[in-house]
């Protein structure tokens, strides 16, 4: 049993009594009033095993003679156990990838919040720090978890994922009832100036927020007002109204990520419409290769909803390919540099961006590659994206066609 604090406050009067008709009169109070003052975490009492709540707080109290006892409760939650988080030690980037989990700003034993959450929701956000990395945004965590009291479980950008909190217990990132039910809450970092750092980024945050949904056992279904399903902080602001943040949202437009966009990348529908098929999810990480499939006309040998064009790209910038499908979550084998150029066949404009397609002969039976299709065991299929659309219908080309 912890004894608790009791704070005291000492209060004194004279009285006069007349001695014929045994009158008492009371003077004053003195002083008239005084101040507890203000408890904080360094204030409780220590138990063995236990952390007091780091944001508990007891403001202080002006009291009177005349006020009555007053009880205040602090909660304790049961220590977590570090290193043996829930956290998976690898994670998959862009290119599918297998990467460690980056733990070298992960809170210790007594830093942020030792509150089990309850599994219902992955909450995703945007930095709103352009240009910082995940080691930098880690770091902050790290040593201003208690003075900023914000932090998150996950931190992505275009090369890295950091761990900060531990899985499963509460981060401090959108609000009291979105930080209880979250298990995961995930940062993507902001690169507004940097095209292809933004697009790999963008492209790893969304297979880190569908891993951990597949681990967590969380549907993947983004901001469809169900009990259990992924969640922006934009969702939670306009819902709860506990803060008023509208991340990642207001950041994805601004790169040209529609929230359709986004919603499709994360659901898995991948803007394929009814022109694509996904080939299935699986809830072990290291056997979902995130790819997409697109249908081929077997008429036409072109990809279904292309228009022929035999043209040549020349690009302005590094460009990476993807694979079996024009969906930024499909894998790429290779990258087409600035001043190289790349023959296609086929030209279309998908979601937020135009593809040009092009097929690579290969004597092997590639596992991208559909049965039934007609070339499946004599070429791969690959898209380029080659220009950007706007929400405005104004776009910006990658380089010059041929």
């Amino acid at each position: 049993m912890v004894e608790p604090i009791k704070q005291k406050a000492h209060f004194s009067r004279t009285a006069t009594k007349d001695k014929i008709t045994n009158f008492v009169k009371y003077n004053d109070w003195v002083p008239n009033q005084a101040v507890l003052p203000e408890l904080t975490t360094k204030d409780f009492p220590k138990i063995d095993g236990y952390s007091v709540d780091p944001k508990a707080k007891i403001e202080a109290l002006t009291v009177t003679a005349d006020s009555k006892d007053v009880t205040e409760t602090v909660n304790y939650y049961k220590n977590r156990v570090i290193n043996e988080s829930s956290s998976p030690d690898y994670w998959f980037d862009y290119n599918n990838v297998k990467k460690p989990i980056i733990k070298t700003y992960e809170l210790g034993a007594g830093q942020g919040s030792a509150q089990r959450t309850n599994n219902n929701f992955i909450t995703v956000h945007s930095t709103a720090t352009p240009n910082a990395t995940a080691k930098n945004e880690a770091m902050y965590f790290k040593n201003n978890w208690s003075s900023s009291e914000t932090y998150v479980q996950l931190v992505v950008d275009d090369e890295e994922c950091y761990l900060v909190g531990d899985i499963g217990y509460v981060a401090w990132g959108a609000g009291y009832t979105a930080n209880i039910n979250s298990p995961v809450q995930i940062e993507l970092c902001e690169f507004p100036n940097d095209r292809v750092r933004a697009q790999e980024a963008y492209v790893n945050y969304v297979h880190l927020i569908r891993q951990f949904a597949d681990i967590q056992g969380i549907p993947k279904l983004l901001d469809r007002g169900g009990s259990r399903e992924i969640r922006t902080h934009n969702y939670w602001a306009r819902t709860n109204h506990e803060t008023s943040h509208t991340d990642p949202q207001t950041y994805l437009s601004s790169i040209g990520i529609s929230f359709e966009q986004f919603r499709s990348d994360v659901e898995g529908t991948a803007s394929t419409g009814s022109q694509g098929t996904d080939t299935g999810e699986t809830s072990d990480p290291s056997q979902d290769t995130g790819e997409t499939w697109w249908r081929i006309d077997p008429q036409t040998k072109l990809p279904v909803g292309f228009t022929a064009e035999n043209g040549t790209f020349s690009a302005w910038y590094d460009i990476k390919n993807r694979r079996s499908a024009p969906v930024l979550t499909n894998k790429s084998t290779g990258t087409l540099l600035a001043g190289q150029r790349q023959k296609y066949d086929s030209v279309a404009k998908i979601g937020n961006y135009t593809w040009i397609h092009y097929r690579v002969s290969t004597p092997e039976n590639g596992r991208y590659e559909k049965p039934e299709d007609y070339h499946a065991t004599k070429y791969r299929e690959y898209y380029l994206p080659v220009r950007q659309w706007n929400s405005d219908g104004t776009s910006s080309a990658w380089g010059s066609f041929y």
